[in-house]
């Protein structure tokens, strides 16, 4: 008989996890928790997320949650497995809903969360983010058990990738889930005839909460990057407290202004992206900062920004605009 997964989940990376577990045979899918439509768009229109659109064509029976695991979600998992159809496996991958204990405790054998980053390092909804914005070398996929505190269950299984200075968000979360989506069988498997036994991580984290982001957490003034593109390494006006911290770690660093701006580039891509407020013609207009460079004398190269209502082009292009019409 195959082993039963109870699958929570609502990206492509939970699918794509899942994938490699069916590929194997001895691995089924018996149901599916993930979040119910939200409206999009100026239509309002109520779209599936993938999990929910692979659980439809796949005919895994599903519960959707519309706002928080409550008692509605538990009657309605319970209908689906039965008096006696539990599942052997809870597998959470980019779920981001706090599990209640009769959650946890509804596999046979264990319920586990894959989480990207090196626990405790960076605990949280958004670790990714925060290795790219401390310009972290390396980081580690960990997959773990659950537990009703965040990120805080014992450590099964780890595996430790380099992580590439080009990243933004996107190329991080996908990297870190290819790279642990193989080892998931296995894994599951030692769990299974009890050959690992999983490690308790500490209590503490020695880092900051890696906190959902706000759109705010991208502003940055326009001061502090105009003295970065001229090669200065101290900020002139006050950073935001996220952006403080990534640039005390900084301080190692030839250049360190030009490189946290860069970082936060890549660390807030596709959201909430770097933003400033330039003056124009016609007033104060808010500019994304799109992707920058940083040359051999420390100095910051803005090479795509866009300016509110407008196209992304490059800064050279803005400059022109600014100084010969309107913006």
């Amino acid at each position: 008989m195959p082993f039963k997964i109870g699958l929570l989940g609502s990206t492509q990376h939970t699918i794509n996890c899942t994938q490699f577990l069916l590929d194997h045979p001895q691995f089924e899918v018996s149901w599916v928790l993930t979040p119910a439509p939200k409206p999009r768009g100026r239509k309002k229109e109520l779209v599936p997320n993938p999990v929910q659109t692979w659980a439809l064509k796949s005919l895994a029976p599903t519960v959707l949650i519309e706002s928080q695991i409550d008692e509605s979600v538990e009657k309605s998992v319970r209908e689906i497995i039965g008096e006696d159809n539990r599942p052997d496996f809870l597998i959470v991958v980019d779920f981001g809903y706090k599990l209640p204990g009769w959650l946890i405790d509804l596999p046979k054998i264990m319920a586990i969360n894959v989480h990207p980053s090196a626990l405790p390092r960076w605990r949280g909804s958004s670790p990714g983010q925060f290795v790219l914005l401390h310009g972290e070398k390396k980081t580690t996929i960990s997959v773990i058990t659950l537990a009703e505190e965040f990120d805080q269950g014992d450590i099964i299984f780890t595996k430790t990738i380099p992580v590439d200075s080009s990243w933004t968000q996107t190329e991080y979360y996908q990297t870190c889930f290819d790279k642990i989506s193989p080892e998931l069988p296995h894994v599951l498997e030692q769990l299974a005839n009890k050959k690992v036994i999983a490690q308790a991580q500490p209590a503490s984290s020695p880092t900051p909460l890696a906190r959902k982001l706000t759109k705010d957490d991208g502003f940055i003034d326009w001061a502090n990057i105009g003295a970065s593109l001229v090669g200065k390494t101290k900020p002139t006006t006050p950073l935001n407290p996220l952006l403080q911290k990534a640039y005390e770690s900084l301080q190692d660093t030839d250049s360190p202004l030009s490189q946290l701006i860069e970082q936060a580039v890549r660390a807030f891509s596709p959201w909430p992206h770097v933003w400033t407020v330039i003056e124009t013609k016609n007033g104060q207009k808010r500019m994304q900062i799109l992707e920058t460079s940083i040359d051999e004398s420390g100095k910051l190269s803005l090479e795509k920004v866009q300016i509110e209502g407008k196209q992304p082009t490059t800064w050279n292009q803005i400059k022109n605009i600014l100084e010969s019409s309107d913006t």
